[in-house]
């Protein structure tokens, strides 16, 4: 019992380590994004990239973990997660810190693009209708395969190392 509970406390310990932001990794990088607010629009000047990298990780082993069409949260907050990686990509060229993890970034925005799928659905004319949404005649739905956050958790594993360097 004794070595479960030194296991769960470990585990716990390791995980709250990864999601905390690290003043070295982040202090530059949220320079680089004070410097060049107006490139950007996601990202405020107490960005932290190491608990980004941390909650990408996170939302990537929580979407791993569910079965059948469970991941629909997960999906979405990966997708919310890849504008913040757009914005670091335009601050890699004016931003040294990032600069060193650019290849990386494309990478993880490549698998993004050619993992997501994306479907668009005709709606049915409904003559019932009021008329407030005529506008609304398509869904989209998107998703992101489990095998797909494997890769992009990889990348920020990667990512963060590198960094810490």
């Amino acid at each position: 019992m004794k070595k479960i509970f030194i296991c769960i406390t470990f585990c716990i310990a390791t995980y709250t380590l990864n999601a905390q932001s690290n003043p070295a990794m982040d202090r530059p990088i949220q320079q680089c994004i004070s410097q060049n607010q107006d490139k950007v629009n996601r990202l405020k000047p107490n960005f932290s990239i190491g608990s980004w990298l941390g909650k990408v990780s996170e939302t990537c082993d929580k979407l791993k973990a569910t079965t059948g069409k469970g991941g629909g949260p997960q999906v979405i907050s990966l997708l919310e997660m890849e504008k913040d990686l757009d914005e670091l990509i335009i601050l890699a060229d004016n931003c040294p810190a990032l600069s060193k993890v650019k290849a990386e970034m494309d990478e993880m925005k490549k698998i993004y693009t050619e993992k997501t799928k994306s479907e668009t659905f005709k709606m049915k004319d409904d003559k019932n209708s009021d008329g407030l949404f005529d506008d609304d005649k398509e869904l989209s739905t998107f998703s992101l395969s489990r095998k797909s956050a494997g890769k992009i958790k990889n990348q920020a594993e990667k990512i963060r190392k590198m960094l810490k360097k």
